[in-house]
């Protein structure tokens, strides 16, 4: 009987984790890395940004989604299973780390489901906490820190080795941040605190890890592709000082989120508490998670405000990493800990005085009562989303992809036969890529890759000047990471047929795809309901 209802609440999260992912259904970016480097979206023999993005970029997501792919699985579907694991991650993550500190599985459930059905967290910083997100690697990332943090406190030693390692080929930057917080945490529990724990089982963990990531960077190396054009500096500096989005926000203490900040405080606080009250309890793996979570935010938080206030401190390759996203991986967990927190403070108050269990539990059906409120607009909004939810659920599973009212002009594009790249604008970029699986020359809303491959800067310069007119030093919006607004299309517009001519051959562009309401002076192809296809070849 114990066992089945243990049971109940992992099925729930299991349960709830396919619902919210269909409901979502939101296609993934890092599908658009998986078709390239499968090889299933054919790209010319040529230099292309694209290419050397999805090839140069060591994740296992792209790996993963290249193997779904390969496998048959549609684009909203192998979406949909990266989804269920990112939400199943984080769900799963909350419950475990509430549980272990309140011990009710019914009130730690409750408070999985009102975090991750209402996303609630702390918030952004220079960058979104993503839970349910395009943004592949940015979400799972998140999501598997959060499960760490479960994994620890439910005494899943080698589970989390596992994970803090592997996260390492899904995100290089957070997953050796992760680990190396983790040996820290383990280093100073052991010898600093003498702390008596089953060490071997984490480094088993780790070990374990460690083979899935060299077998995913065996595979990356293998297919990386040898760019050596010449880099740029000043160019590079350009694309740092102007399109950048994430990297230069410093400086600037109008631009903190303060509340991020004092949430974060509160969070270390009870973090503080709750290490004391459990190494006195003698729960080593309680007090382990909290001196886990203590130190990532203490020594992510030193980064963020130094790097804020002094960011000649920090060499460049480090700005390149992003250090402020350090500070964004307990936006997540911080709610459920410190609800949690609340809860035991006022069970142990109301124990010790011989009152009723009642007030402690009414108080943390209060605060989630709270957290449902959309205090922005001070409004039950949020309920809204469930029946948003329900009702995309619904529609998800019953409506047929070959009805879309696009379905048919997308597939005449696949069909077609070209030898170049295909040149797009910010709605019709990724829909080319994964329905008409054709070889894109650039996706301008976001070139924030430049940071990681600063090789690229060169070539993405010279398209976006020369092929969509816009000022590389001088860009139309400053320090959004890419093109946006009405911009692609006025200069598409303003290009003449002899325009248009003149640029396919030295970019090896034989088709453009645009919204059916721009006026291009091309002879259009294929006529969607809500796009158009000019091809620039006979």
């Amino acid at each position: 009987m114990t066992q089945k209802k243990s049971f109940i609440p992992y099925c729930l999260i299991f349960i709830s984790s396919i619902f919210l992912s269909i409901s979502y259904s939101i296609e993934q970016r890092a599908l658009d890395g998986g078709l390239i480097i499968s090889n299933i979206i054919q790209y010319p023999e040529n230099f292309n940004i694209m290419e050397i993005w999805a090839n140069n970029s060591w994740t296992f997501l792209f790996q993963f989604s290249a193997l779904l792919l390969k496998l048959d699985f549609s684009i909203i579907n192998a979406s949909r299973l990266i989804l269920f694991f990112s939400t199943f991650f984080y769900s799963f993550g909350i419950y475990l780390t509430s549980r272990s500190i309140t011990l009710s599985s019914n009130l730690s459930l409750l408070i999985c489901f009102v975090i991750v059905f209402f996303q609630k967290n702390f918030g952004a910083i220079d960058y979104p906490t993503l839970m349910f997100s395009e943004h592949t690697n940015g979400m799972m990332s998140l999501a598997i820190v959060t499960l760490i943090f479960g994994l620890i406190s439910n005494k899943n030693y080698f589970a989390a080795g596992f994970f803090s390692i592997f996260l390492i080929s899904l995100h290089s930057v957070i997953g050796l941040w992760i680990s190396l917080i983790l040996i820290f945490s383990l280093f100073i529990f052991k010898y600093f605190f003498k702390h008596k724990i089953d060490y071997k089982i984490f480094i088993n963990g780790m070990v374990f890890g460690s083979i899935v990531v060299l077998f995913s960077f065996i595979f990356y190396f293998n297919n990386l592709i040898d760019f050596k054009d010449f880099f740029d500096q000043d160019i590079y500096l350009s694309y740092m000082e102007n399109w950048e989005a994430h990297r230069t926000n410093y400086g600037n203490l109008s631009k903190f989120n303060y509340l991020y900040c004092f949430l974060s405080f509160i969070l270390f606080f009870f973090c503080f508490y709750s290490y004391v009250y459990f190494i006195k309890k003698n729960n080593l793996q309680n007090a382990l998670m909290f001196l886990v979570l203590s130190l990532t935010i203490f020594l992510s938080a030193i980064i963020f405000f130094t790097y804020k206030l002094y960011p000649f401190l920090y060499p460049e390759i480090f700005v390149r990493a992003m250090p402020t996203r350090f500070f964004l991986l307990h936006s997540v967990i911080g709610f459920p800990i410190i609800i949690s927190s609340i809860f035991l403070i006022i069970k142990n108050f109301c124990e010790k005085r011989n009152l009723n269990n009642f007030y402690s539990i009414a108080l943390i059906f209060l605060i989630l009562f709270g957290l449902s409120i959309n205090f922005h607009k001070f409004r039950f909004s949020h309920y809204k989303n469930i029946a948003y939810l329900f009702n995309n659920f619904y529609l998800n599973i019953f409506k047929n992809d070959q009805k879309n009212k696009n379905y048919e002009f997308w597939l005449n594009i696949k069909n077609e036969n070209t030898n170049g790249f295909i040149l797009t604008s910010n709605e019709t970029c990724r829909k080319t890529l994964r329905k008409a699986l054709k070889p894109v020359l650039l996706c301008v809303e976001s070139i924030d890759n430049i940071a990681y491959l600063p090789n690229t800067a060169k070539k993405t310069k010279e398209l976006i000047e020369n092929v969509y007119d816009v000022s590389f030093k001088n860009p139309p919006i400053k320090n959004r990471g890419g093109i946006f607004g009405d911009i692609i299309k006025k200069n598409f517009e303003k290009k003449t047929f002899n325009q248009w001519d003149e640029l396919k051959s030295p970019y090896m562009i034989v088709g453009l795809v645009v919204p059916a309401n721009w006026e291009i002076d091309l002879k259009p192809k294929f006529i969607g309901k809500d796009y158009i296809y000019y091809s620039l070849v006979e």
